[in-house]
């Protein structure tokens, strides 16, 4: 099974519960000071023009409607692919002519009035970067059996009712999940209704349900702990606030326990994964003389 993935430029909040950092609309007054930033690793000078489409090819959004701190872990992303695009090349790694075909043909499509030859650079970045990935470091992370059975012992049974469904709100500031908080528990007022107003995650509050054991562990505790029907206060989890409001605790009965098995397997390769990511990416920052990515924490 190839378990090797897409770089995790979507993936600004990640934290397993699947969720994107936030974008809003643009502000016509507002500066665009992270703009004028660059990223130059030796003579690779990325500009504003292969920012923006990397932000168009990726999320279909305009650098102005994201969030300064989203754009800036972008960045942050891209300059990593950059880093694993030149490690791929001093390793020989080559680069098929069809996909780099279909790559230019997508940049193409966002008339951004690059020319061909900016095009194919920003094409093979994104797929050597990619390659290097999946050639290279997935290749490298080792689970075994012993380790799946090892995490498996601690895991919940999936029959002990471990399924969490529920929303969510995901805000920036305590102050605004507090508030969010008053609202519902002591105004009323319907927790889809305030998720709707105020949350950045992409679901706008609709009603999800994850295995408690892929939750974050700040969440699982907080879902663990609610009765159907009740409301956490806030739940800081990572670098975001979090209200869940339980709905419901459902069974997946799995005598076998193979699902866990495959989810812990999965777990595990995508722990190892990035943690191995992030240990190359400053590996190869060091060799080329040039500070590591600031991931902020964010993997996939």
């Amino acid at each position: 099974m190839n378990r090797a993935r897409k770089l995790p430029v979507l993936l600004l909040v990640a934290l397993a519960l699947g969720l994107v950092g936030s974008c809003r609309k643009s502000d016509p007054h507002e500066g665009t000071e992270s703009s004028a930033r660059r990223i130059q690793v030796g003579q690779r000078l990325v500009s504003d023009g292969e920012f923006q489409r990397y932000i168009q090819r990726e999320l279909g959004l305009n650098q102005e409607e994201l969030e300064p701190v989203v754009a800036e872990q972008l960045r942050e992303q891209l300059y990593a692919e950059v880093l694993l695009a030149r490690a791929a090349e001093r390793l020989g790694v080559s680069v098929d002519s069809l996909q780099e075909a279909d790559e230019v043909a997508a940049l193409e499509a966002l008339e951004t009035g690059a020319s061909e030859d900016e095009l194919k650079i920003e094409a093979r970045r994104a797929l050597l970067a990619r390659a290097y990935e999946e050639t290279v470091l997935a290749g490298e992370v080792r689970i075994s059996p012993e380790d799946v059975a090892s995490r498996l012992g601690k895991a919940p049974r999936l029959g002990a009712r471990s399924f969490m469904v529920f929303r969510q709100i995901l805000v920036e500031e305590k102050t605004v999940a507090d508030d969010a908080y008053r609202r519902i528990v002591r105004k009323h007022e319907p927790f889809s209704s305030v998720a709707a107003e105020l949350t950045l995650g992409p679901d706008g509050g609709a009603v999800q349900q994850v295995p408690i054991a892929n939750l974050p562990e700040a969440a699982a505790r907080a879902l663990g702990s609610l009765p159907e029907g009740g409301v956490s206060r806030p739940v800081l989890v990572g670098r975001y606030y979090y209200l869940f409001q339980l709905d419901a605790r459902n069974r997946d009965p799995d005598p076998g326990r193979a699902r866990e098995r495959e989810m812990i397997e999965h777990k595990l390769f995508q722990e190892r994964f990035d943690q191995l990511r992030i240990e190359r990416l400053g590996k190869l920052a060091r060799e080329e003389g040039v500070r590591a990515p600031d991931l902020g924490g964010i993997t996939r």
